[in-house]
């Protein structure tokens, strides 16, 4: 299975619709006299090796199912720009900023999911340049929830990517304060831990940022942003905690779930939330919006089944 790259000067070649498009399994391609690529070829990596055929004659080109066109990267001259995929592939990156696993999405645009510790500004940069994307192509940060291993390293990730950063408007205040206030544990793992984490606090300090856009219950659209998916409000571990759910299933749900020790031995639900009963209803709405794959961020994905027969959805 191939995907289609692009180098300079290569003939172009206009999809042309039909019914064996519809599953996305195949494309047939006609010829085009030229290609108006807008990237440089090195960013094309990502999609595979070139397969060529000869340009008098319509070819029939198998894709990669996991990876897809997608408008931004090409376009045929005096044609028309291909429609986008329905279900539009999304690159997902993890980067550990302290504690807390971080995420950044790439489709049509880029977007992270948190900013972790602070002081990890450099740690964030470092594995920017491992993908291979400039830190200002990234345009919005969402902070899941204002605790301090979500949101320590917002002002500088801010001010390196220029992106806008957007937290519920109910921890709002923590952020712009510098506050560091701490969930209460529900298990008696989770009470220990906070416990022990307390002793630790005087010596974490957030400095404080400016936040660009409140989140509200109605959550926000992530299209403009080039991400298929939207912000959703899922309180329960906080007041103000929201996840990110694309279009295809994946959820990045901050601590309404945790997969790492000490926290937990195993995934599930979290151990740490200021009302238990609002989580277990963040997380049938979530699934009911068809979430398949919890991305945490303490801790590897899993599927949501593991959360389901957790509440008995």
């Amino acid at each position: 299975m191939f995907a289609i790259l692009w180098p300079k000067r290569q003939a172009g070649y206009r999809r042309r619709t039909s019914a064996s498009t519809s599953n996305r399994s195949t494309v047939t391609l006609s010829p085009t006299t030229s290609l108006h690529q807008r990237r440089p070829p090195e960013l094309y990596a990502w999609y595979g090796a070139v397969h060529r055929r000869s340009t008098s004659q319509s070819v029939r080109v198998k894709l990669d199912s996991s990876v897809g066109f997608r408008e931004p990267y090409w376009v045929a001259r005096g044609g028309r720009t291909p429609e986008k995929w329905k279900q539009m592939k999304v690159q997902i990156i993890p980067i550990a900023l302290g504690f807390c696993q971080c995420y950044v999405l790439r489709a049509d645009g880029v977007i992270a999911v948190d900013a972790g510790a602070p002081n990890k500004g450099s740690r964030f940069a470092r594995a920017m340049e491992r993908a291979a994307i400039p830190p200002e192509e990234v345009r919005l940060i969402v902070l899941t929830h204002g605790h301090w291993d979500h949101v320590g390293s917002a002002g500088r990730l801010g001010q390196m990517t220029g992106a806008k950063l957007a937290l519920h408007e109910r921890e709002i205040g923590w952020l712009e304060q510098g506050l560091t206030p701490l969930p209460p544990g529900i298990t008696p793992g989770g009470r220990f831990f906070i416990r022990a984490l307390k002793l630790f606090m005087p010596l974490i300090k957030v400095p404080p940022t400016k936040v660009d856009i409140a989140l509200r219950d109605d959550g926000l659209s992530l299209t403009d942003y080039g991400i298929p998916g939207r912000v959703l409000y899922t309180p329960g571990h906080s007041s103000g905690s929201v996840s990110i759910l694309l279009d295809s299933g994946e959820a990045f749900v901050g601590d309404l779930a945790m997969n790492r020790f000490p926290l937990r031995l195993s995934p599930g639900l979290p151990v740490l939330a200021e009302d238990s009963s609002a989580v277990i209803r963040s997380w049938r709405m979530l699934l009911e919006q068809g979430a398949t794959t919890v991305y945490p961020a303490h801790g590897k994905p899993f599927p949501a089944e593991v959360i389901r027969s957790a509440i008995g959805a």
